[in-house]
This record gives C-alpha cells, structure tokens and sequence, in this order.
C-alpha cells in the first residue's frame, strides 16, 4: 500500500505519545478489508495498546482509518461512525463490530479460547526475526490476557506456554534474571516475563529457535 505524506506526518506527528505505532504497511500490521471484523479489532486494540502511553489513545482511533484498506467502502464506512467522528473507542468498536458481523468467519468465542492461542504459538513457531517476534508478542499478550481474566486458564499457565516459544537466547536470558525454574510453576511469574521480554524485545538480534528437550505441556487442561 503507498503511503502517503499526510499520513506520514500525521504518524510523526503523534509520535511524542506513541512508542513506533508501525505504519500500515509494515509487515505483521493489520489492515480491514471488510470481513473477519473481530479478529482486526483485537489485533489493532493489542497493536494499540503495546505502542501507546495510554490503554487506548487519541491518537490511536484518529488513525484508525488508515488501517482500513485505502480507497474502499469500508473506510469510508468507517469516517462516518459517531465513535471515529467524537474518537471515543468504545463506541467505534461497537458500531464496526455490528456493521461487519455478518462477514466474520471467527467470533469472540473462538478468539478468546486456549485452542486459538496454542494456535498462534504453533504459527510463530520461534522464529528469528524480531519483527515476528514483536508481532507475535502482542496478540499473545492480549488474547492470553483475556483468557486468564476470564478464568479459563491461570496465570502459570500463561507463562508457560510463553515459555515454550521463546527463541533460545530470549529464554535463557529470562530464566536467568528471574530465577523462573521450568520444573517448578510456583515460581512463575507472567508480569514479570512480560517486563522482560518487552524490555528486550527491541533491541533484540535475531534468536536461534529453542531447541531445548523439555517441552512443557503448554495446558493440563483444556
């Protein structure tokens, strides 16, 4: 997708609140095109939220726009909506999530399930690139997030199949500072993993896949 100078500028300029918001063409960024409204709106609260200041920004629905596809109905769908026009994110989440319902092919109660987060860790798959890894992180983050509050799974649990993932020299690094032992869930802590990971992630080079022979059940129970 070309992007163009005023959005450049309009990404630039609300940069002072934002931590690198990609622009819509960075790879790993979501663009809507109409269909599978649930999946993008999570995916852009997540993207949202991990590069804001804030739990959901100004700035982060006035751009909203450009990560819908450029030229189409839907954004121009999209400019129209109460909640873009007065950029009060509940109400524009809502009136997208009625407007597009009809075209999604996965629902918040196959988003926010166990299964669909084995899914994602199975498609990341430890790569190496710190793209990936940053893209991956996010959506975990989130969806895990709200299966945990949900009680569907516990907070060890979380950090374990966190664990799993994580590229070996990542992993070593967070099972050193933190003393995280892969035998011993008590000693779990997924607040903490995430403020490691998230303090590294950035500057990270890219990290050979672990390899190490203990795979942990990523859920007892599902």
């Amino acid at each position: 997708m070309e992007i163009s100078r005023l959005l450049v500028e309009a990404i630039s300029a609300a940069s002072t609140q934002w931590n690198q918001m990609p622009l819509p063409d960075s790879p790993g960024v979501p663009i809507f095109g109409g269909s599978d409204v649930t999946m993008f709106v999570h995916k852009y609260e997540s993207l949202a939220a991990f590069t804001s200041t804030d739990s959901f920004s100004f700035d982060a629905v006035t751009m909203f726009q450009y990560y819908c596809v450029e030229g189409s109905d839907v954004r121009d769908t999209v400019v129209m909506m109460r909640g873009y026009v007065e950029r009060d994110w509940a109400a524009l989440k809502k009136e997208m999530l009625d407007a597009f319902r009809y075209t999604d092919s996965q629902p918040d109660s196959l988003v926010y399930t166990p299964q669909n987060l084995e899914n994602h860790c199975a498609e990341f798959g430890g790569r190496e690139d710190t793209e990936s890894l940053k893209s991956f992180f996010r959506t975990y983050d989130h969806i895990s997030g709200v299966v945990t509050e949900r009680g569907i799974t516990v907070d060890y649990e979380r950090t374990e199949m966190l664990l799993c993932v994580l590229p070996k020299r990542l992993w070593r690094k967070a099972i050193t500072k933190l003393g995280l032992n892969p035998l011993d869930p008590r000693t779990f802590d997924y607040g903490k993993l995430k403020d490691c990971i998230t303090s590294k992630i950035s500057a990270a080079r890219p990290l050979p896949c672990c390899n190490f022979s203990l795979r942990l059940p990523l859920f007892r129970q599902l």
